[in-house]
């Protein structure tokens, strides 16, 4: 049998998998809802149901323009926020600074309670010191002055009382820190060779006091003993405050203590000075002494200030309507327990209550006077001061005198 010469056939190769491309004209099935809100101002209405791709594309060109200014118009917003933010800034770098006053600049400081305690017991000490007694001062001042020329217990204090305690202004015009112009007032007695005392009258004492280590001081320097007070000078006798001149408490309209309203007021004052009678009864809310101190009260005299209806209604024998309000000043006249005269004024301010007048209580004060002016005061001893010591009213902020070590 004859043989064929040739080519072999190639056998057939692997299959390879050629994924079908989809149709753009093919339609899907994938449903897209309907859009509300801002959604639907983004993305379109949408159709709810299907929708072919081609759609979709053209749909997603139509609404390009619309994402574009939306996001154009956020960008602006957030320029403008920057640009007012900017502006203020500016703003606030250009405004003029305000001065603050700094505690330098202060010509005034907070009294200290101690110093002028320390000052009424020093002049206690310094009034009857004398030649041989200056140990009785060392510890009220560093350096005591030469005393040989005063005469030892001439002088005595009965009593004494600090009426003013103001900072020393240094160099600059500022309160020296725990630097105190102190004045006292005291009661001087001249001591007679039996012992007896010759009253001299009121007198004002300036006291310079220096402080460290307490609440009101700078600390205090290497070496002191201990925190505490020390009297710089001898005291200066000074001229004292001035008297505010007042008329008095302001004027009223009489109240006859025959009226409803001064019975109770007689009856109210008897059982809280007196123990006579029920005190809850005339005033439901005071608290009665720990025990009488009055054996007898007058009423002597009833003013009354406010309104002029209600002041009407109280001169009658029975009270107005409820809730009827009334201040009034009292004087009254009592014998106390140990038979002695007294005068006394109550301010108080009365309520109808059921039908009856009823006391709420004393009041802090009655109402002052209108007008009123200033006017100076003189000590009741000659002072020995320089003329140009300062008076100790409440806005002295002058340094103390130089003062005098005999008395």
């Amino acid at each position: 049998m004859p043989l064929k010469l040739g080519r072999r056939p190639t056998p057939p190769g692997p299959a390879f998998y050629a994924p079908v491309r989809p149709d753009p004209q093919t339609q899907i099935t994938d449903a897209e809802p309907q859009r509300s809100g801002w959604r639907r101002l983004l993305f379109g209405p949408g159709n709810g149901g299907a929708t072919t791709g081609s759609a979709r594309r053209e749909r997603w060109g139509q609404r390009q323009p619309l994402r574009t200014r939306a996001l154009a118009t956020l960008l602006w917003l957030l320029l403008a926020v920057a640009a007012g933010g900017g502006l203020l800034a500016i703003l606030q770098v250009m405004r003029p600074a305000t001065a603050t006053p700094t505690s330098a600049t202060k010509t005034t400081a907070v009294a200290d309670p101690g110093a002028g305690a320390f000052g009424a017991l020093f002049l206690q000490a310094w009034l009857p010191a004398g030649r041989g007694t200056e140990r009785t001062l060392a510890r009220f001042m560093p350096a005591v002055p030469d005393l040989t020329a005063v005469v030892p217990g001439a002088l005595v204090a009965t009593g004494t009382t600090p009426v003013s305690v103001q900072p020393v202004p240094g160099p600059g015009g500022a309160a020296t820190p725990g630097y105190w112009s102190v004045t006292v007032a005291a009661t001087v007695a001249a001591v007679k060779g039996d012992g007896s005392l010759t009253q001299l009258g009121l007198r004002y004492y300036q006291i310079p006091v220096a402080s460290c280590g307490v609440a009101s001081g700078p600390a205090c320097p290497a070496g002191t003993s201990s925190p505490g007070y020390s009297a710089v000078t001898a005291p200066a006798l000074v001229a004292g405050p001035g008297t505010y001149g007042l008329a008095g408490a302001a004027p009223g309209q009489t109240v006859t203590v025959t009226s409803a309203a001064g019975d109770t007021i007689a009856r109210y004052l008897s059982a809280y000075l007196a123990g006579d009678g029920e005190l809850a009864r005339y005033c439901p809310t005071c608290t009665s002494l720990p025990a009488p101190v009055m054996t007898h009260v007058d009423v002597t005299a009833i003013t009354a200030t406010g309104d002029p209806n209600q002041i009407q209604a109280a001169q009658g024998t029975s009270p107005p309507a409820d809730g009827s309000q009334l201040t009034v000043l009292v004087t009254a006249r009592g014998v106390d327990t140990a038979g002695v005269v007294q005068t006394l004024s109550y301010p108080l301010l009365m309520v109808v209550r059921a039908g009856q007048w009823t006391v709420t209580g004393v009041t802090a004060a009655p109402p002052m006077a209108p007008a009123a002016t200033s006017t100076p005061g003189t000590s009741t001893a000659p002072a020995t001061s320089s003329p140009s010591a300062p008076t100790t009213s409440s806005t002295s902020t002058t340094p103390p005198s130089p003062s005098a070590t005999t008395r």
